[in-house]
């Protein structure tokens, strides 16, 4: 979940796994670059990215966002985009886990 630069670059490291399907789940279908902002004010770069441009091979882009993740069943419930908050309340409860 969360398609920012770590979740990106953690979606394609998994694909070097044969046993997992890998589905990054964002709200929005392009990310900004933000380290190229400054070019983008200088007109010389867009600093807008599809995420088909930087995802692996066989990465599905769910664009949408998570509401509630049942983490006993790996089970999760998906919502139409609504604000990020709904993410961050789903991802508070793992906090223990990722550590």
């Amino acid at each position: 979940m969360d398609g920012g630069y770590a979740g990106v670059m953690a979606a394609n490291h998994l694909t070097q796994r044969d046993d997992l399907t890998v589905t990054l789940v964002n709200p929005r279908a392009t990310i900004v670059e933000r380290i190229r902002l400054h070019q983008l004010v200088g007109g010389s770069y867009e600093a807008v990215v599809d995420y088909r441009e930087i995802l692996g091979e066989g990465i599905r882009l769910m664009v949408d966002t998570v509401t509630r993740i049942n983490a006993p069943s790996t089970a999760s419930r998906w919502r139409p985009a609504t604000p990020s908050a709904h993410v961050e309340q789903a991802l508070r409860p793992l906090g223990r886990g990722l550590r």
